[in-house]
């Protein structure tokens, strides 16, 4: 009697059961990989975003002049280079009491007048970074500065090392020292930026220094 080899059922399952979980998990780490890379490649977006933001709007703050007929910052501010706005009003907010806004004559840029436009960059309540200019008297739309892909939890300005609050800070304390910005103003921005849709990549948080450019400055 010839006898014939193969393979019994059992067998067969046991290979397939082990074929089927080498290949599950080599799916799992080329899944894994392409997130990561996913994520990695985010991160870059997302330190491009901040990295562009941040040498904006130093530019602009680095040729603040002087507004001293007030035109720009309120007669209020005449001699001022720079006027701290939007007070953070939320107070389940970490930033509460904290501006979120500043304007000052950008001399770089001229407008219509050929006079220095007035600047103001902000943060909107829908977590956009915003800039005005000359107020959008002439009927403009304030314009985006970070992109709609990404979310500025907080940001926060502060002149010459102090905070930037509306309670101790800059604006709002009885020492008018405080209010006159010294040559080579420094401008501190704190600010923490996060990707909208995506909870693997971290926020990422941004301190930067300002200083004023005092060569050739004009005042106004």
């Amino acid at each position: 009697m010839i006898q014939k080899n193969g393979f019994t059922l059992i067998e067969v399952i046991v290979v397939m059961a082990v074929f089927l979980f080498v290949i599950g998990a080599a799916l799992g780490i080329f899944i894994s990989i392409i997130l990561q890379q996913r994520n990695i490649l985010a991160q870059m977006e997302l330190l491009n975003e901040v990295s562009y933001i941040q040498e904006y709007v130093s530019k602009g703050m680095r040729m603040a002049a002087k507004d001293l007929n007030g035109d720009c910052l309120g007669s209020d501010y005449a001699g001022w280079s720079y006027l701290l706005t939007k007070p953070n009003s939320d107070t389940s907010s970490s930033n509460h009491n904290f501006y979120m806004g500043i304007k000052f004559l950008n001399q770089s840029e001229l407008n219509k007048k050929n006079e220095p436009t007035c600047e103001e960059i902000y943060l909107d309540t829908d977590g956009v970074l915003r800039e005005t200019k000359d107020g959008a008297s002439d009927g403009t739309l304030p314009i985006p500065l970070s992109s709609s892909k990404y979310i500025i939890n907080s940001i926060r300005f502060g002149i010459d090392g102090y905070t930037g609050s509306s309670v101790s800070g800059p604006i709002g304390d009885q020492d008018s020292s405080y209010f006159v910005s010294p040559p080579q103003a420094k401008i501190t921005i704190l600010m923490n930026v996060g990707l909208i849709g995506n909870t693997q990549v971290p926020a990422m948080n941004l301190q930067t220094t300002v200083s004023q450019r005092n060569i050739g400055m004009q005042n106004y």
